[in-house]
C-alpha cells in the first residue's frame, strides 16, 4: 500500500474526528442516517458512499459508475456552483439535455450521470455562500512574482503560510459546510423527488477530490456502518498535498516538508505541461514530482529555487542535466516514467494492483 501522504496509520485513522460540529448538526445527522424523527420529519434511513479520486482523468468515474448504478442520490462536488448549474445537472440526468466541456473528467462525470435518473444534490459551497462570507471561503492568492523577491527563508515560510490557508478554505472549512448542510440537502432530496420517501433506505454517493478524507471520519462517527468509503487508487502523494493534510490533521510541519514543497511547487511551475504530456494519470504525476523532489539535498533545493528566482531558461535542459548527475535519464513518455516509479512504493503498489486484476480475470474465465 502506497504510503498515506506522510500520516502515519494512527494518524490519519484517529477515532476522533478532526472537523468540528455543533450538537444540533449532529443530532440531525444522526436522525438522518437512522432514519429517526427529527423536528416533526421522518424520512428512510440514509446509507452514504463517499468515492474519493484525482479531478482529472477520465477512469477514476469509470470507476465510480458502479456505485453510481446503485445509489438513489447523486452528490459532486462542484464548487461555487449556482442555481443554473444545478437545474442543468438535473437535466442531465432526466436525459432532457446532454453537454460536453472539453474536460476528460467532466464530460465522464456528465455521461455517467444522463438518463440515470438520479436525484441530484450540491452539497459543496455555493456561489452564494462564497458571495456572502469570501473571508472563509475564497481561496487564497498566490503570488509567483512576490516569491520570487523574497530570500530562500522567507519563500519557504511565504509558501507554507499560503499552504496553511489553502487548507483553511479548501478542506476544513469547505468539509464542514459540506457537512453542516448535509442533512438540509438530502430533505431537499425528498421533498424534490417524493418517491424516495417510500424506500426502505436511501443510497447517496458523494464523490471527493483525494485530500478531503477528513470528511469521512466524521461522518463515519456519527452514521457508523451508514456510511462508507472507496479510493480510486490511494490518496495523491505529493509534498504540497501531505502539507495540506497535516494542516487539515492538525499536525505539525516541519521545516523539511515545508522546504520540499516550495520545491515541488516550482517543478510545477515549469515542468507541469511536460510532465502531463507524459501522463495523464493525475496520481502519478503527483507521486513523480514527489520522487524528483526526493532527489534533491536541502542545498540543491536551495540552488534550483536561485535558478528560479533569476528566471532561469530551459528548465527541461536544466532537469535533464541535473538529473544526468545522479544517473537518471529524464522519461520521454509514460513507459519510460513507469520505469522510473517501478521501485518506488507507488511503482511497488501499482504492480499489486495489475497481479490482482489479471487473477481476478483469470478466475473469471
Amino acid at each position: 500500500m502506497i504510503e498515506q501522504i506522510g500520516l502515519t496509520a494512527k494518524e490519519g485513522e484517529q477515532k476522533k474526528p478532526i472537523l468540528e460540529i455543533d450538537e444540533k448538526t449532529r443530532a440531525q445527522l444522526t436522525a438522518l442516517f437512522r432514519g429517526e424523527e427529527w423536528n416533526g420529519e421522518k424520512f428512510p434511513p440514509v446509507f452514504l458512499k463517499l468515492f474519493f479520486s484525482p479531478h482529472r482523468i477520465k477512469e477514476s468515474m469509470a470507476e465510480a459508475v458502479g456505485f453510481l448504478e446503485e445509489a438513489d442520490v447523486y452528490a459532486p462536488e462542484i464548487f461555487s456552483w449556482d442555481e443554473m448549474v444545478k437545474r442543468g445537472f438535473q437535466e442531465l440526468s432526466n436525459g432532457n439535455i446532454f453537454f460536453e466541456t472539453g474536460n476528460e473528467f467532466n464530460d465522464s462525470i456528465n455521461g455517467s450521470i444522463y438518463n440515470t435518473h438520479k436525484t441530484i444534490v450540491f452539497a459543496d459551497v455555493s456561489e452564494d455562500a462564497i458571495a456572502r462570507h469570501p473571508e472563509i471561503y475564497q481561496p487564497p492568492m498566490f503570488n509567483e512574482e512576490d516569491l520570487k523577491q523574497s530570500s530562500y527563508e522567507d519563500a519557504i515560510l511565504e509558501f507554507n503560510e499560503f499552504l496553511n490557508e489553502t487548507a483553511k478554505s479548501d478542506l476544513v472549512r469547505r468539509e464542514r459546510y459540506i457537512v453542516r448542510n448535509f442533512a438540509e440537502n438530502i430533505k431537499k432530496a425528498f421533498s424534490e423527488n417524493p418517491e424516495l420517501k417510500k424506500k426502505d433506505g436511501i443510497k447517496v454517493l458523494m464523490t471527493l477530490g483525494s485530500g478531503h478524507s477528513a470528511l469521512y471520519h466524521l461522518l463515519k462517527d456519527i452514521g457508523g456502518n451508514h456510511v462508507s468509503r472507496n479510493f480510486h487508487d490511494h490518496p495523491k502523494n505529493s509534498f504540497i498535498l501531505e502539507t495540506l493534510r497535516r494542516v487539515a490533521f492538525k499536525k505539525d510541519v516541519p521545516l523539511k516538508l515545508k522546504e520540499r514543497a516550495l520545491c515541488e511547487e516550482i517543478f510545477r511551475l515549469k515542468m507541469e505541461d511536460v510532465i502531463n504530456n507524459l501522463s495523464k494519470k493525475t496520481e502519478k504525476n503527483e507521486y513523480f514530482y514527489r520522487y524528483l523532489v526526493t532527489l534533491f539535498s536541502a542545498k540543491e533545493m536551495r540552488s534550483l529555487f536561485d535558478e528560479w528566482s533569476k528566471g532561469a531558461g530551459n528548465w527541461e535542459k536544466l532537469f535533464a542535466s541535473l538529473l544526468e548527475q545522479k544517473n537518471i535519464v529524464f522519461p520521454k513518455n509514460e513507459k519510460e516514467m513507469d520505469e522510473i516509479l517501478a521501485d518506488t512504493s507507488y511503482g511497488k503498489y501499482q504492480k499489486i494492483l495489475k497481479e490482482k486484476k489479471q487473477q481476478n480475470g483469470s478466475e473469471k474465465k
